[in-house]
Parts: C-alpha cells; structure tokens; sequence
C-alpha cells in the first residue's frame, strides 16, 4: 500500500493492510538541530526523509483494533486523558 491509501483505509476504519498510517509534528528546533548536524539534508523534508504517510501538525487517533473502548481517566478544559481497552 502507498501513504494515500493507508491513510484512507484509517480515516474509513478499516483495518490495516500491512501497517498503519505514519505521521508526527516535530519542533521545528528539533528539525533544524538535526539538520545543522547532518543528520537530514537541507533539501530534505522530514516527511521524506522518515518516509511519513501523512503531513500533520496535529494527531491521529489510529485504533487499530475496532473493539478498543475509550475510557477517560482525566478531563479538564484543555485535554481529556483515555485510555483503550478491550
């Protein structure tokens, strides 16, 4: 599967094929020490360079096994921390 079809198959909530969807929002600090050390090239996206399947600045819930229930273990006004169980 490619990077577009995976991620359709997530957002469908359909289960994975060979694996799910990879995404992540790293600092730009991060980005930009990695690449003054040589570890990324210039010309370079993290995206290719780490071979993401999605460009994201925010998170995906990817449950991978449709039977997980979320339970809220704490909740304010700014987040809400879950947890999946079967």
């Amino acid at each position: 599967m490619n990077g577009k079809e995976r991620t359709i198959n997530a957002l469908e909530r359909k289960p994975p094929i060979d694996r799910l969807p990879v995404c992540d929002a790293l600092w730009m600090e991060t980005i930009k020490k990695w690449i003054d050390e040589g570890h990324v090239r210039i010309d370079e996206t993290i995206v290719d360079h780490f071979g993401y399947d999605i460009i994201c600045g925010c998170g995906l819930n990817s449950i991978a096994d449709h039977g997980f229930k979320n339970i809220i273990l704490e909740e304010d006004d700014d987040s809400i921390l879950l947890i999946n169980q079967l």
